[in-house]
């Protein structure tokens, strides 16, 4: 089925993703600030699921991985001088791109799908890594960093 909108039916293996996230961490070290219990939280994809901003991938029925769009820029964001000036409504964020362990690689296919969604917007692609945020702005067609 590819990328497609969350329903709440996928809330609880989204939650379990994010335990199994949990658990290659601590198996295999932290790559990130998520925080167990913190960030990301079931509650965290419920009030995205509200707000009609989660989004799942899924191969054969199975969901590999979820991300939260929106357009909610965190204030730093504006202190940027990025080489386009969109307004707020032209800009999508992704946030909270989440691939299970278990489909490791998978992060491109869910980029390339949340950008072939929101076609119409400039997207900002907002990673969290070793305690340091990377801000990049996306404007080629080509994705093979992730």
């Amino acid at each position: 089925m590819g990328f497609r909108q969350a329903i709440v039916a996928d809330l609880d293996v989204i939650e379990r993703g994010y335990i199994e996230h949990f658990a290659h961490e601590k198996k295999y070290g932290a790559y990130t600030v998520f925080r167990e219990g913190i960030y990301p939280t079931r509650k965290v994809a419920e009030t995205a699921l509200q707000n009609n901003a989660l989004y799942v991938y899924e191969e054969n029925g199975i969901v590999l991985g979820s991300v939260i769009l929106d357009g909610q820029q965190p204030e730093e964001y504006r202190k940027i001088e990025w080489p386009s000036n969109a307004p707020d409504e032209k800009v999508t964020v992704i946030h909270l791109l989440m691939v299970r362990p278990s489909a490791a690689g998978k992060g491109g296919s869910i980029v390339n799908d949340a950008r072939a969604c929101k076609a119409t917007s400039l997207c900002l692609l907002d990673l969290i890594l070793e305690s340091k945020m990377f801000l990049l702005l996306l404007y080629t067609k080509s994705w093979d960093f992730i």
